[in-house]
């Protein structure tokens, strides 16, 4: 079992607590299993912002590096492979097995995309 973790917005490079929340059900059992930040209104446009800003950025990093950065996020993934699918499981109610396969299919497309 994994401990649920406590989940802020990340929003322009800084963590930011909301003001609600929203539960996590275990569609298997209908308890909760975590609480999920609740954003307003200003913080969706300060993230669409941010993520304008970030777009600048990214369009002018090289494709080398970008590349990098899928290769490492993939790396990551595959590392966490059992933590992400049991998350999965507990918040879908998917199979582990389907749920180990859909993560895969995740690293594997971040591998493949940097071709």
């Amino acid at each position: 079992m994994i401990d649920y973790p406590d989940l802020q917005l990340y929003i322009g490079g800084a963590w930011r607590k909301t003001h609600g929340d929203l539960p996590v059900v275990n569609p298997a059992t209908e308890q909760e299993i975590g609480r999920l930040p609740s954003a307003r209104t200003s913080d969706l446009d300060d993230a669409l912002d941010a993520a304008e800003k970030g777009f600048r950025v990214w369009r002018r990093t090289a494709p080398v590096e970008r590349a990098e950065v899928l290769r490492n996020a993939a790396r990551l993934m595959r590392e966490r492979i059992d933590t992400i699918a049991h998350a999965i499981t507990l918040e879908h109610g998917k199979p582990l097995p389907q749920a180990r396969l859909e993560v895969i299919r995740g690293v594997d497309f971040h591998l493949e995309v940097t071709h």
